[in-house]
């Protein structure tokens, strides 16, 4: 009965290792999100930063001149700019969510998993007082 018990109890030992690692490596990766977050948000702000920059170098009536010069301008102003501002605003906006996301779906993973350990080690600790009762 004692041998049943020390299978059981290795058997429980190695599914709480196993958890256990799965929990270590979902930590790591959430980090590495966080990080990548924390850059993705520095890179937002750089780039509203430098949205001025989008319409440069300006132009005067001695560099250039005449209706062209006046539509492009007015691209560069509208278009251009619009288009810039785009990629803090759609783009970065729209990747920061996804990681958020991801994060929260890998919290409640952990959540999950650290639920399973404490039923596990709750079971082992039944397990070995079962076996030291059998041996007694």
């Amino acid at each position: 009965m004692s041998m049943d018990f020390s299978a059981k109890i290795r058997e429980t030992e190695n599914v709480i290792r196993r958890l256990s690692g799965e929990i270590s490596s979902h930590h790591h990766n959430v980090e590495r999100l966080r990080q990548t977050k924390d850059r993705l948000i520095e890179l937002y702000d750089i780039f509203i930063e430098n949205s001025e920059h989008v319409s440069k170098p300006s132009f005067t009536k001695n560099t250039w001149n005449g209706e062209l010069a006046n539509e492009f301008l007015s691209f560069r102003q509208n278009e251009w700019k619009r288009s810039y501002l785009a990629i803090p605003h759609n783009q970065l906006n729209n990747r920061i969510e996804q990681i958020e996301e991801r994060i929260n779906q890998i919290d409640s993973k952990m959540i999950r998993l650290e639920n399973q350990v404490y039923g596990k080690r709750v079971h082992l600790s039944y397990l070995e007082s079962r076996q030291r009762e059998a041996l007694t």
